[in-house]
């Protein structure tokens, strides 16, 4: 009977800390109609990427004005050091692509990297599917509300 109850709390312990690896999600794309020419939207675009790219770790990687194309690595979740209680965790990335013309823009954030998750004492480690299509439509709706708002000519 001890042998039984050890062998059903080590399994627990066991599958607790297992690793779930996960196919990486499609690209998110969005086009956004807006009144504006194709110079004015690709400054807004620019001025949403610095603004956005907060991080330092996250950086614009290509710009084409004439193309109107904006590039950039975006830092989507921070990794975390490891602990002797804890894994490390790596950074997680994504790819920001803008696309601007004459009365529209195009974003389209594409997953890098390989999605995990790790339970580890009630906590979720690792980044999933999940919290990148999460974190990529709250981007959007962050991108077309600035790219909505008026700018201020003075």
């Amino acid at each position: 009977m001890n042998k039984f109850l050890m062998l059903a709390v080590a399994s627990i312990f066991m599958t607790s800390c297992a690793v779930t690896h996960f196919e990486s999600p499609k690209d998110t794309i969005e086009v956004i109609e807006l009144n504006d020419t194709k110079d004015k939207l690709y400054i807004k675009a620019n001025e949403w990427m610095v603004t956005t790219f907060g991080s330092a770790k996250s950086v614009i990687q290509f710009s084409d004005k004439d193309e109107g194309i904006i590039k950039g690595k975006y830092l989507m979740k921070e990794g975390q050091a490891r602990t002797q209680y804890v894994p490390e965790t790596k950074d997680y990335f994504a790819i920001i692509t803008i696309r601007v013309k004459e009365n529209a823009s195009k974003i389209e954030i594409s997953p890098v990297g390989k999605f995990y998750s790790q339970k580890m004492y009630g906590k979720e480690l690792g980044f999933t599917p999940l919290m990148f299509n999460t974190s990529a439509d709250a981007i959007i709706d962050e991108f077309e509300t600035y790219m909505k708002k008026e700018s201020s000519d003075w």
